[in-house]
């Protein structure tokens, strides 16, 4: 069996896109089986879950009351059926957007006190970035703490 490629930006947005508009019962299978009708690989379970956006999107989705998405929108146009329909998917995406942001401020939070306890100053932290640099920026920052500190220390020694 072959690996199916990585997921980009924009596959994840897709995805979270698809859960946000999502009517009916939901479960990772037919998640998985959607995404390969709309031309993405076949992805597991696990591979999807380990994309916090996807993970919170499916969540938040599993959260609204069943019914919520199944209910038929009644209007006099179809100008104003398209405006109810598009009303309640920037609501449901607002809704999603709000939990990501906490949970983007919680992991701000729980980085500057992990900061603070390596004595790391804001000044350090809000270095600029190279413009050299800024390309090369590692997508998986595993084993990067230790780099950090290394390079913290080499700069505290210069001053």
């Amino acid at each position: 069996m072959n690996r199916s490629r990585n997921l980009t930006d924009a596959d994840i947005s897709k995805i979270a896109e698809e859960l946000r508009i999502w009517v009916g019962k939901l479960t990772w299978e037919l998640l998985i089986e959607r995404l390969t009708k709309l031309g993405l690989p076949k992805y597991t379970r696990q591979a999807l879950f380990k994309y916090e956006r996807i993970t919170t999107a499916f969540q938040h989705r599993k959260k609204q009351p069943s019914e919520a998405g199944q209910k038929e929108i009644k209007a006099s146009t179809p100008e104003l059926r398209a405006a109810l329909e598009k009303n309640v998917r920037l609501k449901a995406e607002n809704e999603q957007l709000v939990a990501e942001n906490k949970r983007l401020l919680e992991q701000f939070r729980r980085w500057a006190t992990n900061a603070a306890k390596k004595n790391l100053d804001f000044e350090y932290l809000n270095q600029e970035i190279n413009s050299i640099h800024r390309s090369e920026t590692p997508v998986n920052l595993r084993g990067s703490a230790s780099k950090l500190r290394t390079t913290h220390k080499k700069s505290r020694q210069k001053i």
